[in-house]
């Protein structure tokens, strides 16, 4: 294509790109490229523009046309300024279709999608590293689990979420599975406990590309344990308290019974010593002991 006025009007298409395109040459010939916008056509006309404006070259400029079957048109412009006329910047530039790269660019986009959404609607936070350690891609539920915005979490070394306090070997032990306690080290500094399972990811050359991290958080369960424990703890104690009052209690009846033995008969003597004729001066000593 050929346009050399100061409205970017063009004023050659090559019967190659209107053969390859299915654009009506005479809707283009004298108008400039963002006249297709009147049909529908879309595509970034700021840059375009700004692009001609400055005499610089642009590339791959890709105009979404819609066409009469539902399907879309997309064609890729650029162009490179090559002479200048009476104060006028002349451009020659090439057109193709590039609706197979863009139908396979958008079917991708809707594919990656797809596989965001099934990713964070898990339970289960999943991170993902390349061979490097590095994040390289971070579900929703994990990067709430740590206080992270998921882009946040992009291009971090996955040591650095390890938190420099290990956890204790009953805290949260391996499982026969490959998983294994961790403690994760949130974004404000706190600690999460969390079971990890990991499965190394493989490149098409066999060789290690990666690995996929499964974190579930474990700290409402050791919460509940530390409680369970402390449960068990206090019930054990009570148990031993109302042993100890049992034993106690038995006592007290085994010790009073004795003693009552020897009290009653001790009462019976002073009753004797009572009735019997005693010296005066003995009276006293006799009430004494009764009271």
């Amino acid at each position: 294509g050929l346009f050399k006025d100061a409205l970017r009007r063009l004023a050659y298409l090559s019967e190659g790109f209107a053969e390859k395109s299915g654009l009506d040459p005479q809707t283009l010939l004298g108008h400039s490229w963002w006249n297709l916008a009147r049909a529908g056509a879309e595509a970034d006309w700021d840059a375009l523009r700004a692009a001609l404006d400055a005499r610089q070259p642009f590339h791959d400029v890709v105009i979404r046309y819609p066409t009469d079957g539902g399907d879309s048109l997309h064609i890729s412009i650029s162009g490179v300024p090559v002479a200048a006329e009476d104060g006028l910047t002349v451009y020659r530039g090439l057109g193709k279709d590039v609706s197979v790269r863009e139908r396979a660019a958008a079917a991708l986009r809707g594919s990656e999608e797809r596989f965001r959404r099934i990713m964070d609607t898990g339970r289960d936070g999943i991170l993902m590293t390349d061979a490097e350690g590095r994040i390289s891609f971070a579900n929703r539920r994990v990067a709430a689990m740590l206080g992270y915005e998921e882009t946040e979490l992009t291009g971090l070394p996955m040591d650095s979420l390890m938190h420099d306090t290990p956890l204790q070997p009953d805290a949260a032990g391996g499982a026969q599975d490959g998983s294994a306690g961790v403690a994760l080290r949130r974004k404000d500094g706190t600690s999460l406990l969390a079971m990890q399972t990991t499965y190394p990811v493989h490149g098409k050359d066999g060789q290690h590309a990666g690995t996929l991290a499964i974190v579930t958080d474990i700290t409402s369960f050791k919460q509940r344990e530390e409680r369970v424990q402390q449960l068990a703890v206090l019930a054990a104690q009570k148990s031993e308290a109302e042993r100890a009052s049992a034993a106690k209690s038995r006592f007290m009846a085994a010790v009073s019974h004795d003693l009552r033995q020897p009290m009653h008969v001790l009462g019976l003597f002073l009753e004797d010593l009572k009735s019997a004729p005693l010296p005066p001066q003995a009276r006293p000593l006799v009430e004494h002991m009764e009271s």
